[in-house]
């Protein structure tokens, strides 16, 4: 599914791959658009004891935290899309827009 056109429910499902530690890279492009707080939304719907938080850099903080990082407030349609996890239990996920 790498290098996909994508819309909401397509990223919503591919977020809960994430989420339930089945993905680690996905890379594509929006064929809508996204907030920081529709992924808000999204995660707290299924794991509550996640955050998701905007960050200046597409990396990964030094120490896991269970966390959802984005490096967009507001996706538009046409940007380029990357999420990862590490492979490791319980993993930060990183979701970033170019």
């Amino acid at each position: 599914m790498n290098e996909s056109a994508i819309d909401f429910e397509e990223f919503k499902d591919i977020l809960y791959g994430f989420l339930s530690e089945k993905c680690t890279d996905f890379y594509g492009t929006l064929n809508e658009g996204i907030t920081i707080e529709d992924i808000k939304r999204l995660v707290t719907s299924w794991d509550s004891s996640m955050s998701v938080i905007s960050i200046n850099e597409c990396r990964f903080p030094e120490i896991n935290s269970h966390t959802v990082y984005t490096n967009f407030e507001e996706a538009e349609e046409g940007d380029a899309i990357q999420i990862k996890r590490k492979d490791v239990r319980d993993s930060d996920i990183l979701i970033c827009v170019k």
